[in-house]
């Protein structure tokens, strides 16, 4: 498959593979107050890459799948349970699975390739993270991986038929998310999102500190949806409402 990207972003997608480690810090809810203010201390682009390092830097510690969500959600002193994580997950792919297939796009895949195997059609997976699309290459070795930025999709415009993006909405501030969805709209016909629900416990939003194995800590700012504000806010339509994931669909 020939992918509608940018002759000199040609060269980026490619194939990876890394070997991966169990185990990932939990996060811990902080109030605003804890920390200074970093819409002015830490300037924008500064406050995303050091977004982007956390991630990139996770990836070896990162436990896999459900048992990951798990740990999120209990680090943040919120009642969460297994099984039900799994059937929420289950019936999310099974959602993603009974899309109509088109070409599609990856947006934020991360290192597993859990939800990307299940979008129909043939696409490409993009994400900021190095060490993330190494992993997702062992994984997925013919799925054609490109590292770019979200909020400038190297792809040319209006040649995607639907743009996926998971669990990153939800870490944007609200700028951040408009020009998400801007860029979105300029490359895609239909989007769908899939995002952090927010069970028992979970704050609607705020800021954690997220803590790495070797002590190094990180401010990240997280939502926690429902699927009705989702949908409003992309202007489209619920697909799954659950206590640990949230999607919505909406046209471009």
């Amino acid at each position: 498959m020939r992918l509608p990207v940018p002759a000199a972003q040609e060269n980026d997608c490619q194939e990876r593979g890394e070997p991966s480690m169990s185990g990932d810090a939990f996060p811990r809810a902080v109030d605003l107050s804890d920390l200074p203010d970093l819409h002015s201390t830490l300037a924008r682009e500064e406050r995303r890459s050091a977004m982007w390092h956390y991630y990139d830097r996770r990836v070896v510690y990162r436990e896999p799948g459900p048992k990951n969500v798990l740990s999120y959600f209990r680090g943040l002193g919120a009642s969460a349970d297994l099984d039900e994580i799994e059937e929420e997950l289950d019936a999310v792919c099974r959602l993603l699975r009974s899309l109509p297939a088109m070409m599609y796009l990856d947006v934020g895949c991360g290192p597993t390739g859990e939800f990307t195997s299940q979008l129909p059609g043939t696409g490409c997976a993009i994400d900021q993270s190095e060490a993330a699309l190494r992993q997702l290459g062992r994984r997925r070795p013919r799925l054609p991986l490109l590292r770019g930025d979200s909020m400038r999709i190297p792809v040319v415009g209006n040649s995607i038929g639907r743009v996926f993006v998971s669990h990153l909405y939800g870490l944007l501030l609200p700028d951040e998310s408009a020009e998400l969805l801007t860029e979105v709209r300029r490359v895609a016909n239909e989007m769908v999102i899939l995002d952090s629900g927010r069970p028992p416990g979970t704050e609607r939003e705020g800021w954690q500190t997220r803590s790495l194995p070797d002590g190094t800590s990180y401010p990240i700012f997280r939502r926690h949806l429902d699927a009705e504000t989702l949908a409003d806010e992309i202007g489209g339509h619920p697909l799954f409402s659950g206590k640990y994931f949230v999607m919505a669909s909406a046209p471009c």
